[in-house]
């Protein structure tokens, strides 16, 4: 056999499908394409159109199942990202700065398989495009841009400038890619400062209420403080008190 083909051979070999669990499918799809490869690789004179087309094609199978698997834990994460507040103040506004926003996402993000990154680049004199990429472990990525100029407000020299518009640019592109929503701080106490995750003692504490909740109140619950491991600390007498106001309706419910 040719040296090209013992390097498609063994390409294959290490791209061969694994079984796991939610994958079946997919992989049983990749397992008779790698068996086709196999016979034709094996053959006395294998013809090279056809493997180059079995190349792509299973490229496209494993560009496809990293999509899915990307889609799919894109939208079990986007549920655990709360609200994020305003903490910031500049230009006689209130914002999420940057720092902020990361160190409520990154848990999340990583708990899920996910990681970000940003592209920075000089289109033009005074102007940047900034990239946010969301990367995926099993290979996929999307990305969004933000062209800006740069930020001459205030007494900002041209390197200033354009690091303020970059900064700008990160906060507002990463706010898209995960559809983040920002809000002041006493916005029904939603948005609270820097995120601070309960204690495992709150935690459990919280959770003993919640189990003793129906469907309907659990729901309630949800709506308006989301799954009990990302509320913030400053936020737990009020998700007790709720807790507490529900068990009760609940069993005033019951003995009427």
């Amino acid at each position: 056999m040719s040296t090209r083909n013992n390097y498609l051979k063994r390409w294959f070999e290490m791209n061969a499908p694994v079984k796991t669990e939610n994958q079946v499918a997919t992989h049983s799809q990749e397992s008779q394409l790698f068996s086709l490869v196999e016979k034709v690789l094996s053959s006395s004179n294998p013809d090279m159109a056809v493997i180059e087309k079995m190349l792509d094609m299973q490229e496209r199978v494993m560009a496809k199942q990293a999509e899915m698997a990307f889609n799919r834990d894109f939208a079990m994460m986007a549920q655990e990202i709360p609200v994020i507040a305003e903490t910031s103040t500049g230009h006689n506004i209130t914002y999420a700065a940057l720092e902020t926003i990361d160190a409520v996402v990154r848990p999340i993000l990583s708990k899920y398989g996910f990681a970000t990154s940003f592209r920075v680049e000089h289109p033009e004199q005074n102007k940047v495009r900034v990239t946010c990429v969301l990367m995926h472990k099993d290979g996929h990525r999307e990305s969004t841009s933000m062209e800006l100029g740069a930020d001459t407000s205030g007494s900002k020299n041209a390197v200033q400038a354009l690091g303020s518009s970059v900064s700008y640019g990160k906060r507002y592109t990463l706010c898209a890619m995960l559809n983040i929503t920002t809000a002041k701080e006493d916005d029904n106490g939603f948005a609270a400062k820097p995120f601070c995750p309960l204690t495992s003692e709150q935690m459990q504490m919280l959770t003993g209420l919640h189990n003793r909740l129906d469907d309907f109140r659990k729901q309630l619950f949800f709506e308006q403080f989301g799954t009990i491991e990302h509320i913030n600390k400053s936020l737990f007498v009020k998700a007790q008190s709720a807790l507490n106001k529900l068990i009760k309706q609940g069993n005033g419910n019951a003995n009427t």
